[in-house]
């Protein structure tokens, strides 16, 4: 994007400044690409135009922003119906009053100002989730020099977003609600393999009660959408074949509620269902079962898959023909539960069930799993492993307070010139995120952002190359105008640059 030229006055007052601030003030003048609300899809007359702008919003233009966006930042808690008038930055620990500062920096992160993060939180102790401490940053309170600056404001717009976003399918499904899509090609069609959402009267909470599905859908395309034209806000809906329920969890020997994101593959003839339910005892372990076609039905083996436990099973079969599983999700999907003991064996710890995670100066997050499966599909070949994800400017593990990069949920694995892709969901910050790395067993290195957050609490996805072709299956709330257990599949074509990035067409 270019800068459009000084006027006569500015160049004037450009010229008697010094030279050494030179660079800062036409930085200062680049501009900003405009949003619109995902709601009414209008602007706002306060967006700041350019960097100088934003750094001089008001308390009060702030709030109209925010509340312009029906964004509160940090999000609401899921047991909050959406969209919902509340104090613009109601959200953080129950805070009422929040100062200009803090405002600024909230709402620098939701355009994508990386250097805008939200205000550290008190230090916490030394727990069991601590590492070695990592040198400590500069102090928020030491001034910055001009070089300092400079560098800062060049990184904040380096990230800044300017997503050229290309436009999305309407829904894939409207007559049920659909979710988590794991997306295949087999036999020359797309199969897609989605959660099922229906009404529940039950209390919602952060532990997930609320996502009460019983049973599975399978739905196949013969054909991607063509591609949108310029300027299009959405591009056609493809025609989708419902192929029914495919899995019941009435027929599920083991489990006792709760089908939550499944996944599917093939080998040697066969078509396997990979899911996580709650078994009896409360845990979510993951099963699998089997059908001679993709469509299904599918036949549930009679116990889960032994080691198995957490959520999001995502499969992934390699060019020669080996197969694994990547699985994990924190809070209502149990990974923080889980560690190894003195033996080396994993291990359940009930006192950190719910909402909690690792957090703290010099605690790094926790990490996808991942384990070979055996040649028949339906067990681990291996011991359950962790697969670290790190930090591109440290090459240390993500820390567990980096919220907008850690690990929540929804891992995926692709391939792509000989690379290994892994993305998942950053749950409470709303992004999807990958980091690539030269192995299926890792470690990753974080790459980069794939969608911004949409309408909706989660962002569970797939992706999937199809008629030469690359698709982001994804979903969101809008069918259900909001209501976080109630979403809907849709999908949008993804590409790569010459380094290897990904990005929305």
């Amino acid at each position: 994007m270019s800068i459009s030229p000084m006027s006569p006055r500015t160049e004037e007052c450009f010229s008697r400044t010094h030279p050494s601030f030179h660079p800062v003030l036409r930085h200062l003048r680049t501009p900003l690409c405009p949003l619109v609300s995902s709601t009414t899809g209008l602007q706002h007359p306060d967006f700041p135009k350019n960097l100088l702008s934003f750094h001089l919003l008001t308390s009060a233009q702030l709030d109209n922003l925010a509340r312009h966006f029906h964004q509160v930042w940090p999000p609401l808690p899921a047991t909050t119906s959406y969209p919902v008038m509340v104090q613009a930055w109601l959200g953080l620990d129950g805070e009422v009053q929040v100062d200009l500062s803090t405002k600024r920096r909230r709402f620098g992160r939701f355009i994508g100002l990386r250097g805008c993060e939200s205000p550290v939180r008190d230090r916490a102790p030394e727990t069991a989730w601590s590492s070695s401490k990592r040198p400590k940053a500069k102090a928020e309170s030491e001034p910055e020099s001009a070089a300092e600056m400079l560098v800062r404001m060049e990184r904040e717009w380096d990230e800044c977003l300017l997503r050229k976003n290309g436009p999305p399918t309407p829904p894939l499904v409207k007559d049920i609600y659909t979710a988590d899509p794991s997306a295949h090609v087999f036999n020359n069609k797309i199969y897609i393999y989605p959660s099922h959402d229906r009404e529940t009267d039950i209390q919602f909470n952060d532990n997930g009660d609320q996502y009460d599905m019983v049973d599975y859908h399978v739905y196949s395309m013969d054909s991607a959408p063509p591609p949108a034209p310029a300027g299009a806000t959405t591009s056609s809906a493809p025609a989708v074949t419902d192929h029914g329920v495919v899995l019941a969890d009435k027929d599920v020997p083991w489990a006792a509620k709760q089908l939550w994101a499944p996944d599917a593959a093939t080998k040697n003839g066969k078509y396997y269902l990979y899911f996580p339910a709650r078994a009896p005892d409360g845990l979510f372990r993951m099963g699998v079962a089997v059908s001679d076609k993709p469509e299904g039905p599918f036949t549930a083996e009679k116990d889960f898959m032994k080691n198995s436990y957490s959520i999001d099973p995502a499969s992934f079969v390699d060019d020669d023909g080996q197969a694994y599983m990547y699985f994990g999700g924190i809070w209502g999907g149990q990974l923080q539960c889980w560690s190894r003991d003195d033996a080396g064996k994993w291990v359940f710890d009930a006192s950190k069930t719910g909402p909690q995670e690792p957090k703290g100066e010099g605690v790094r997050a926790l990490f996808p799993r991942v384990a070979r499966l055996t040649d028949d599909m339906l067990q681990f070949d291996t011991d359950v492993e962790e697969v670290k994800i790190l930090a591109p400017e440290t090459g240390e593990p993500l820390a567990a307070d980096d919220h907008e990069r850690r690990f929540f949920e929804a891992a995926w694995m692709h391939k792509y010139q000989g690379k290994y892709y892994l993305s998942y969901s950053t749950g409470d910050t709303h992004f999807l995120v990958y980091a690539v790395g030269d192995n299926p067993w890792g470690p990753f290195t974080y790459r980069g952002r794939i969608l911004e957050p949409v309408l909706g609490w989660t962002t569970h996805h797939s992706i999937v190359e199809f008629q030469g072709r690359w698709w982001l299956f994804y979903h969101d709330c809008e069918l259900s105008k909001g209501v976080d257990h109630l979403r809907s599949v849709r999908m949008r074509e993804i590409g790569y640059d010459e380094k290897g990035d990904i990005h929305l067409v």
